[in-house]
């Protein structure tokens, strides 16, 4: 795969268009002209809306100017929530952090008939392993492959 900086580099470019043969070559001009022109019908259409809206906010201007409004009395009419200003915007379909995958334990201790789970992560040991070290815990409290498919029923 290409790397950004492979793709706007005329030497790169050039090298991948020599290993095309003629059909592959023309096929690879027609989609980059292709692409060029829906870039251009891109930028074009979001000058001509900010033209637009530009506009737009220059009559309110001279509406504003004609009745003699300030810009405190125009946000209070219309009822604009002020408290957001200034902020970035942000998307609610996305979420704000990528959720993982559980990470699945790796020892089993059962205790007075309650079955405590450890994926072997941290510094210390939960409490309900005791003054064990990590060492001794691999030893005698490993998971088995039936306990693991026990736990992943509960926890999926």
């Amino acid at each position: 795969m290409f790397s950004i900086e492979d793709l706007v580099s005329v030497i790169t470019l050039r090298k991948v268009v020599e290993q095309l043969n003629e059909d592959q070559q023309d096929r690879f001009f027609k989609n980059i002209q292709k692409v060029n022109e829906e870039i251009e019908e891109k930028r074009l259409a979001e000058k001509r809306e900010n033209e637009a809206k530009k506009e737009k906010a220059e009559q309110v201007r001279k509406l504003m100017k004609e009745l003699n409004l300030t810009d405190e009395e125009y946000i209070k009419i219309i009822g604009l929530d002020t408290s957001t200003l200034g902020q970035p915007e942000v998307d609610i379909n996305v979420p704000s952090k990528v959720k993982r995958a559980k990470t699945l334990p790796k020892f089993m201790i059962e205790v007075d008939g309650e079955k405590y789970f450890w994926t072997g992560r941290g510094k210390f040991a939960p409490k309900v392993f005791g003054d064990l070290s990590k060492e001794e815990i691999q030893v005698q409290y490993a998971i088995s492959d039936a306990e693991l498919d026990m736990w992943k029923e509960n926890n999926h």
